[in-house]
């Protein structure tokens, strides 16, 4: 009697694994080119050479540059919300006041914005014509939304005044993020990503919204890092 053995399945992970390798290599390669170049002017030529690989194979792969767009901003969007789901877990572990949660959280949401300005100027500008590109976009935001007033405002204490505050104050500071994103401006209101001040300031105005004094002894926030796509792959 022949023992059935299970040695060839591994034998088609590794091209599985070169395969999605190479679909990262797109997909970074396509970031850079849209956060630089924005979405009408990024062309796939571009974002081939900067993946190291053709324009046949990319036809391969995605029907058009809308497909490649969509699938570079459910990455990001994912992410993004994998993020801040293991912030907020940490910051409900150490059971921090919501004061100290907000000192923590905004400017965070302040050097994500800050290091990925371009890809999301380009997603900002493409969701408004794109429903695909705007509803991917909407799901993170409410994900993220939702999340962050669970952790400040639990379910037992929550009114219908408290989350209206938090619903403006959370709108005000996406508004202001997604505003400077894409104009780069209002510098004369001393409002720019590069500010260092930015995330103190938000972070002051949200805290007034919801009425929440700050707390008496108030840690400075780590600086948190994104790593570019290049980086990535070469980790």
């Amino acid at each position: 009697m022949i023992r059935a053995e299970h040695h060839l399945t591994p034998a088609i992970q590794p091209k599985q694994a070169r395969s999605q390798a190479r679909l990262e290599r797109i997909l970074d390669s396509a970031e850079l080119v849209f956060a630089r170049e924005g979405y009408e002017n990024a062309s796939i030529a571009q974002i081939m050479s900067g993946a190291h690989s053709s324009v046949g194979i990319f036809y391969q792969r995605f029907r058009s540059k809308d497909d490649l767009f969509e699938a570079l901003v459910t990455r990001f969007t994912q992410q993004s919300i994998e993020t801040v789901d293991a912030l907020l877990a940490a910051e409900n572990q150490t059971r921090k006041s919501a004061s100290n949660t907000i000192a923590r959280v905004i400017p965070i949401l302040v050097e994500v914005y800050r290091q990925k300005r371009g890809l999301l100027r380009a997603i900002l500008l493409r969701a408004s014509v794109d429903p695909k590109i705007h509803a991917l976009a909407h799901r993170a935001e409410q994900h993220i939304e939702e999340s962050l007033e669970r952790l400040l405002l639990p379910k037992e204490t929550r009114s219908t005044q408290k989350h209206g505050l938090f619903r403006l104050g959370y709108q005000m500071l996406r508004s202001t993020l997604n505003t400077i994103t894409l104009f780069d401006v209002p510098q004369r209101a001393g409002l720019n990503l590069d500010d260092p001040g930015l995330g103190p300031q938000l972070t002051e105005a949200f805290r007034r919204i919801l009425a929440i004094e700050p707390s008496p002894a108030r840690r400075r926030t780590k600086r948190v890092r994104i790593k570019h796509p290049q980086e990535r792959r070469r980790t």
